[in-house]
């Protein structure tokens, strides 16, 4: 039960950061929903794997393998535009460094990388536009 509950809580905290980025920094200034729903969805499944491959003791050598099919996916689809291509590599990267970062337990790290990506995303956006 307290695994389950650990999932939960853990998709949670990754959840709401990627809200954060997505609602908050990358929507009041672009207004595209389709991105919206692809940054949330593609977080939210290399959260899972990655989660899969972390509590089963695969190699993380395995998870940044399937970071590389995700960015390779992306040159045989639609050009998409390079602020948005961006958040999509940020929001594939976040939920691998999540992942490992709550597996070894090192919260405060976790808390430092959250935090610094949110803030380098809002700064980006507001001051240099």
């Amino acid at each position: 039960m307290s695994t389950f509950i650990d999932v939960l809580a853990s998709f949670g905290l990754n959840l709401a950061v990627v809200l954060i980025i997505v609602r908050l920094i990358y929507y009041p200034r672009q207004r595209d929903k389709n991105y919206v729903f692809t940054f949330i969805a593609f977080n939210t499944i290399v959260f899972f794997v990655m989660g899969l491959l972390v509590n089963s003791g695969i190699s993380v050598g395995v998870g940044f393998g399937l970071f590389a099919i995700f960015s390779i996916l992306l040159y045989r689809t639609d050009t998409i535009p390079i602020r948005e291509m961006t958040y999509l590599f940020v929001l594939i990267a976040l939920p691998v460094l999540n992942s490992i970062l709550l597996a070894a337990h090192a919260l405060e790290q976790l808390a430092v990388v959250n935090l610094a990506v949110i803030g380098v995303l809002y700064a980006l956006e507001r001051e240099w536009r």
